[in-house]
């Protein structure tokens, strides 16, 4: 059998060779997508059973490929969702369990994980229309949630809570009283509908549900402390202040906000000197919590006014260390002497108040 050139047989027909090279060329690639596509997949499936026993930091790679391959992966954005809500990026959680909403807008789960999201992320914003608004996106998931899954009472409670917040206390209460109707004895559920009922005017509802709870739970602060506001309002400072004094006891006790409504109930019984101490307290947690959370500059001046306001409470070793350090930083630094000659008139050394006063007056700009 004679060939010409630039062919091969293939049984009696003469077949070109490019002919023959393109087939094999075909075949090979073929096989090489066919295996790409087999490891991907086998990557996949790494990726989500590295996410589900809870490797996140090595799971994270592969999920990131797997969704850079498919972005509309339903599987692999939840489990990032998951990935990032356990880490601080909040925006990146908050963008994936949005995509899983997309993906998913019949599964309840994806909206009550971003309403938990935005709820906590409402919780840390410093102004209060921007938490306002957050809120009611927060607000928004948990309905979406509950028409998904009705019977979730967790869900429930939240947007109960979230309605409160957002000044929607007609949608609240109903929230709340549902919840109540399968759990009339829950002490936190009596706590918030008696909010709602005073968000609305309602004090004979709201005096009703909070007093059920103060009798049966003397150890919830949070409790003790509205039912003092309601004293308050009723005119009756002695039993509020009273109230105030026993949840400052205890250790889940919103301690600023006590503080400030004691000082309102010792003022209005008389106590004036009692009440600017304790207000004074309230100043200095309102200064600290301030710096601490970058609202106001952590700077000398900010430093001497938590100073001064320590020495409002009788902080008197506190605040003189707070001084002694701003002083040796800057020698001259005119406010730290003026502070700092209060801090020696307390402790009766006026010689030294003397020096720092003069101290403060040649060292002013």
């Amino acid at each position: 059998m004679s060939l010409s050139r630039g062919h091969t047989s293939i049984g009696s027909t003469p077949v070109p060779r490019w002919r023959v090279a393109l087939i094999v060329g075909v075949m090979v690639l073929s096989g090489i997508i066919c295996w790409q596509w087999s490891s991907s997949i086998d990557r996949r499936d790494e990726a989500l059973r590295l996410a589900k026993e809870g490797r996140l930091a090595e799971a994270e790679p592969l999920l990131q490929a797997a969704i850079e391959r498919d972005g509309n992966d339903a599987e692999i954005v939840a489990a990032l969702a998951l990935a990032k809500l356990g880490g601080t990026d909040a925006g990146a959680a908050e963008q994936y369990l949005s995509k899983w909403c997309e993906l998913r807008p019949t599964e309840a789960r994806p909206f009550q994980l971003r309403m938990d999201l935005r709820h906590r992320i409402a919780r840390g914003l410093a102004l209060q229309a921007d938490r306002q608004r957050v809120m009611e996106t927060a607000l928004s998931d948990g309905r979406r949630a509950l028409e998904l899954d009705s019977t979730n009472d967790p869900v429930r409670r939240e947007v109960a809570w979230l309605a409160l917040q957002v000044g929607r206390f007609f949608d609240a209460e109903i929230e709340c009283r549902k919840c109540l109707a399968a759990s009339p004895r829950d002490g936190w559920l009596n706590y918030l509908l008696a909010k709602i009922c005073h968000a609305q005017g309602k004090r004979t509802d709201a005096e009703a549900a909070i007093d059920t709870i103060v009798r049966v739970r003397p150890d919830f602060a949070e409790a003790l402390v509205f039912r003092a506001v309601l004293y308050h309002e009723a005119e009756q400072p002695d039993r509020a202040a009273a109230l105030l004094r026993q949840a400052l006891a205890l250790k889940d006790c919103p301690r600023r906000e006590c503080l400030y409504r004691l000082g309102l109930a010792l003022a209005a019984t008389g106590q004036s000197d009692e009440a600017k101490k304790t207000l004074a307290e309230v100043d200095l947690l309102n200064l600290t919590g301030a710096v601490a959370n970058d609202y106001f500059p952590n700077n000398p001046a900010m430093r001497v006014q938590i100073a001064e306001a320590m020495l409002g409470v009788g902080r008197l070793s506190d605040a003189n260390a707070e001084l002694d350090t701003l002083l040796a930083a800057d020698p001259n630094f005119a406010p730290a002497h003026r502070v700092k000659a209060v801090y020696y008139d307390r402790v009766g050394q006026p010689a030294q108040a003397a020096e720092h006063r003069r101290r403060a007056a040649q060292d002013a700009p």
